[in-house]
């Protein structure tokens, strides 16, 4: 049997391809674009407004967090805690060791006794790092 092939066929011996290696590029220029943009922010997003003091110090961030709301609400770790299971919780989450810090977030209409009993229920616990959270006063 014979092949009739036409004029008119251009079929190429080499296949066609794109090349990768640019593409590969551009994302990751993008990666690090976005890496080196974006800021991270371990805070759990409890809404409280911190009291400010003029001689408050950065803490360290591996530090477990106690917020309290205005209203009275106690969170450990991003967890609604009632007041009377904020010791049991604490004991959960800290870690074990002498390096243990905890930081209590007050809000600044807290009432002085709350933050007095959040403090009580850890310094039960034997935690000799508790710090309390307050926003840096701005200077003019």
């Amino acid at each position: 049997m014979i092949r009739s092939q036409s004029i008119w066929s251009h079929e190429s011996e080499t296949p066609l391809a794109i090349d990768m290696a640019p593409l590969i590029d551009i994302v990751f220029i993008l990666l690090v674009f976005f890496l080196v943009t974006t800021t991270f922010s371990r805070d759990e997003g409890i809404g409280v407004e911190r009291p400010v003091a003029t001689t408050s110090t950065p803490l360290p961030s591996v530090a477990l967090r106690v917020h309290i709301t205005k209203s009275g609400a106690c969170f450990v770790g991003g967890q609604a805690t009632p007041l009377a299971g904020i010791r049991q919780r604490v004991e959960e989450l800290l870690p074990a060791g002498d390096n243990a810090a905890v930081v209590v977030v007050p809000d600044r209409a807290v009432l002085a006794g709350t933050l007095v009993q959040v403090l009580d229920e850890i310094a039960a616990i034997g935690v000799a790092d508790v710090s309390i959270a307050t926003r840096q006063e701005d200077v003019p």
